[in-house]
């Protein structure tokens, strides 16, 4: 799922210091998901699980995959890159800040689409690499955000995620976190959220509500 050099740094990689209330693409899956009846839900990728014990405390029927070993139980180990060790479906799958650390991304969609059941959700969050600062950066010719980090293998723009997603997905809604900065520095920073929103061609990171077909 991820490279060998972050397997320690997924505190940092999930950015588990950061209130879900805070955290550009956590606040926006929650607020999407307060729409949803109570339900079960996989989250794939999930750190240390605390947007599903968030879940879980609101009533969801929770269960979680994640490449090193967690002491929460409802957490299990697997490696994303290969088949899931699951033996259900869901009514909610969430892919949050994943898709861009796997190299087969045609086949992890296929595994988010065999994991819902008829009639599920898919959220999915990733960044984009037409991110307004990005254009800005690169048409002064400095390197685009998220663009080199080690553990991302594949970034995205729109046209080519929606592509991808239509293959086995109707795409209910697209949103984004932020269009300059995320709420974590100051709430006065709601404002780019709206934007982001608003503007998700533009924002930091897309995230994506989809149905199965």
């Amino acid at each position: 799922m991820r490279s060998i050099s972050v397997i320690n740094e997924s505190a940092h990689w999930c950015e588990e210091d950061i209130p879900l209330s805070e955290h550009s693409g956590y606040r926006k899956i929650v607020a999407m998901m307060d729409r949803l009846p109570l339900g079960s839900v996989l989250e794939v990728g999930c750190g240390r699980g605390r947007l599903l014990e968030y879940l879980q405390a609101r009533g969801h029927e929770v269960h979680g995959l994640e490449l090193q070993p967690q002491s929460v139980p409802f957490i299990e180990q697997a490696d994303l890159s290969r088949p899931w060790p699951l033996t259900r479906q869901y009514d909610v799958v969430i892919a949050s800040e994943v898709i861009e650390h796997i190299v087969d991304t045609d086949g992890f969609l296929e595994q988010c689409h065999a994991a819902l059941r008829p009639g599920g959700t898919l959220f999915l969050t990733t960044p984009n690499l037409l991110f307004g600062v990005n254009r800005l950066r690169m048409l002064v010719g400095m390197r685009p955000m998220f663009a080199y980090a080690d553990w991302h293998v594949r970034m995205f723009v729109w046209a080519d995620l929606k592509e991808k997603l239509e293959r086995r997905f109707v795409i209910r809604r697209l949103r984004g976190t932020h269009v300059l900065a995320g709420v974590r520095h100051t709430r006065l920073f709601e404002v780019f959220a709206w934007l982001g929103d608003l503007m998700p061609r533009l924002a930091a990171h897309f995230v994506v509500e989809a149905r199965p077909k």
